[in-house]
């Protein structure tokens, strides 16, 4: 998959220990936590009616940081 291959590049980890990764275990929840805090996201709720837009940084909104984007040229992705 190249955009795994990519993103281990980026963190200089092999791209197969994506495959030996534990998707279902207590690392990931932590490593879901430890990103979360550090981009300022917080954890959607289930049942959420407003669905992923709560689990956005405060004072932000998805129209807003698309338009922004876009004014500088950058892509959402």
């Amino acid at each position: 998959m190249p955009a795994v291959a990519y993103v281990a590049h980026q963190v200089e980890v092999p791209a197969e220990e994506w495959a030996a990764y534990d998707w279902r275990g207590r690392a990931i929840t932590r490593h879901r936590t430890e990103i979360r805090t550090a981009f300022g996201f917080g954890q959607v709720p289930k049942g959420s009616r407003s669905g992923w837009r709560s689990g956005l940084p405060r004072g932000r909104a998805r129209g807003s940081s698309l338009a922004s984007g876009r004014a500088r040229g950058s892509r959402p992705w």
